[in-house]
């Protein structure tokens, strides 16, 4: 019961959200995973094989290493092999079983709960495999040890060599997965050292302001403010649990409070619905202000794959500058359930096929994901595309496609006659201007 104790964190967590607060019923949702449970229960109507393979794929090869998980099984048969020092008697059978319904568990969950950050979920996973990666190298380090043949002035090469050989696993983990992993170059004290070197001045953020922003930049305000001392009074919120959470009307909240509010992150989830003015590097929210909706201006009727249709566009501005941004929005209508989860692609480039503007996506930021679609509903997406600050002026091709989420593997385009138009659709040229 002991592991039961770490949800007195809970209280606690309560400090740190606008929106958590200390009753039985929310306590028991984050106890029980209300928050999963609807995810979990979609996943397992569609087929479960791409995302058995999606695990495996992340947990061998990627995260342990064909040659550390060979290891981990080669550890697993040698257990019952060690040294009855090594082990006490009668507890093979329970400590395997133990550390393989625990590996198998912590997998079978992830084959289920269908997110992207998999490996952050998978590392107690990484865990055991190690675990049992050493009990093999042990055994093979201790096999080894003794055999008069592998020893070279009485010492023994063969651990030596050995050694080596099973530290050359996880260097070549490190080798394949450092690039990925280093976020050292990421600098996000930058907003902050601007804001800190304005105290005192009318750009000074006001007391108990709520700054919206992304991970990275909740994280460098918070290690500020806990580590640093820098202005504890601030209130940091993240976009994605505002905006998937269902929560803006706690702006509105916070604006009748009198409170300032800014954003760290513009973006057209809450654009679209406040009124904002630039302070300084953020975008100070003032009143609630819903813009109308925005209306087809290319209607056309353009299938993706069997039945992913795409009803038509609108561009905004009609000619952006180099620097700025391309407001895209796109109308998608399925006839049928989808069984996949695709990422909408669009790309602005030059006739060398050199891009100057790209913007990745699941639709409607990843909360509207294909697989939700409901046959017969438009869904509204609309993406934000910065343009590259050196892009020259002239026409540009705005391409747009969508591929699956795992495995990128594009879908073909076809036209109202149903003629092959590849793996992608070329959409209105664009104007870039300076």
């Amino acid at each position: 019961l002991l592991p039961w104790l770490f949800y007195l964190y809970l209280p606690l967590r309560a400090t740190t959200t606008p929106w958590y607060t200390n009753t039985w019923a929310n306590f028991s949702a984050e106890v029980g995973g209300a928050s999963a449970w609807p995810v979990i229960l979609d996943t397992i109507k569609r087929p479960l094989l791409p995302r058995v393979g999606l695990v495996w794929g992340q947990v061998f090869p990627r995260l342990v290493g064909l040659g550390t998980a060979g290891l981990a099984g080669a550890g697993l048969v040698l257990w019952a092999r060690l040294p009855r020092a090594a082990r006490r008697p009668g507890l093979t059978a329970p400590v395997v079983l133990l550390y393989g319904l625990g590996f198998l568990t912590i997998c079978g969950v992830m084959v289920v709960y269908d997110v992207d950050v998999i490996g952050d979920y998978l590392a107690l996973a990484v865990l055991l495999a190690a675990t049992w990666a050493g009990v093999a190298a042990g055994w093979l380090l201790a096999a080894v040890r003794d055999v008069p043949r592998l020893q070279w002035r009485g010492l023994p090469a063969g651990v030596l060599v050995a050694g080596l050989v099973l530290l050359a696993l996880p260097a070549a983990q490190v080798r394949a997965n450092y690039a990925a992993a280093d976020f050292s170059r990421l600098d996000e004290r930058a907003l902050w050292d601007t804001l800190a070197a304005a105290d005192g001045t009318p750009q000074t953020l006001p007391k108990d302001a709520i700054l919206i922003g992304g991970w990275a930049h909740y994280n460098e305000l918070r290690y500020r403010q806990t580590v640093e001392g820098w202005r504890p009074d601030l209130v940091p919120v993240v976009l994605d649990d505002l905006v998937a959470g269902g929560h803006l009307n706690l702006i509105d909240e916070w604006l009748a409070q009198g409170r300032g509010v800014f954003l760290v992150d513009p973006t057209p989830d809450i654009t679209d619905h406040f009124a904002t003015v630039q302070q300084g590097p953020l975008a100070r929210v003032t009143k609630r202000e819903e813009l109308p909706a925005v209306a087809m201006e290319h209607p056309l009727d353009i299938t993706f794959g069997d039945n992913i249709h795409l009803l038509g566009y609108t561009l905004q501005p009609a000619a952006p500058r180099a620097g700025g941004q391309l407001r895209i929005t796109l109308f998608w209508r399925t006839d049928a359930r989808l069984q996949e989860r695709y990422v909408v692609f669009t790309h602005l480039v030059d006739e060398a096929v050199h891009k100057i503007g790209q913007k990745d996506d699941e639709p409607v930021r990843g909360y509207r994901p294909t697989v939700n679609w409901a046959p017969g509903e438009t869904v509204v997406d609309t993406l934000v595309m910065p343009i590259d600050p050196a892009a020259a002026p002239g026409t540009y091709r705005l391409v747009v496609g969508l591929y699956t989420r795992f495995g990128e593997r594009r879908l073909v385009a076809h036209d109202a006659t149903g003629q092959n138009l590849g793996d992608y659709w070329e959409m209105t040229p664009v104007r870039i201007t300076r």
